[in-house]
């Protein structure tokens, strides 16, 4: 949003094009992610080379040369779906992401879909996949006009899961891995917070004996610096509050 304020468009969003610093332990700390490539600037009247950026990400008006704020929305809506089902489904997705209901169909089948929307699949998952058509449609009078309109609708993603009282999951799995941060991390965290979102859990994810319970005194330290006092289990599927000590 304040790349497209200053009159610029990178052309070529894609996971490649970020920068994430890790400290000695190889963890990372999300507030240094930065966008890379940022030679590829260009401005909005500027004439654009045709076939600029990255086939899997790139908006269909760049194979002629056309592009404004909408073609780096496009590639944000590209790269916001290969977050969500993985490597794999994402180059499924891109050549088969027109057909009536593929980008539905994959993302019910996603894991992380289905842990984020346990008990209100259909409305999250129709709401979740407007905001992807939305930005990858091939009509640019379809697509968001804006960054602020898309980030307004993954808010109400978030507020859907707050009033219907959901518990938003913290996997700390991201803490022993790469990206060396909880997964959501402290943005969407603090957002949910914010939103007046309640109900949190917490989860190791382990999937060997030796990483039961791993980072949970960390994520927990993630919590409390996000606003949240309390974490919550369910005992026979109704939530109950603890205290983090």
């Amino acid at each position: 949003s304040a790349l497209h304020c200053a009159g610029l468009m990178h052309l070529d969003i894609k996971p490649d094009n970020f920068l994430i610093h890790y400290d000695g332990m190889g963890n990372c700390n999300p507030s240094t992610i930065s966008m890379f490539d940022i030679d590829t600037f260009y401005f909005f009247e500027q004439t654009i080379p045709k076939g600029l950026g990255t086939p899997a990400y790139r908006a269909p008006e760049l194979s002629s040369g056309r592009a404004d704020n909408q073609s780096d929305i496009y590639s944000i809506g590209a790269l916001l779906l290969s977050a969500i089902v993985g490597k794999d489904d994402f180059a499924k997705c891109v050549e088969r992401r027109y057909e009536r209901g593929f980008v539905d169909n994959t993302l019910r089948h996603t894991s992380l879909i289905q842990e984020l929307t346990y008990g209100n699949s259909s409305t999250v998952i129709s709401r979740i996949s407007d905001i992807l058509r939305k930005c990858l449609a091939r009509n640019k009078k379809e697509r968001y006009t804006g960054c602020s309109r898309l980030k307004a609708d993954i808010d109400k993603v978030l507020k859907m899961l707050v009033e219907s009282e959901k518990a938003l999951e913290v996997n700390t799995s991201g803490l022993r891995q790469v990206i060396g941060k909880t997964m959501p991390d402290e943005e969407i965290i603090k957002r949910f917070k914010e939103l007046g979102g309640k109900y949190i859990t917490i989860g190791s994810d382990a999937h060997r004996w030796g990483d039961v319970g791993a980072g949970i005194e960390d994520g927990m330290r993630v919590l409390l610096k996000c606003g949240f006092t309390h974490f919550t289990v369910y005992e026979k599927r109704k939530p109950k509050l603890l205290p983090i000590l």
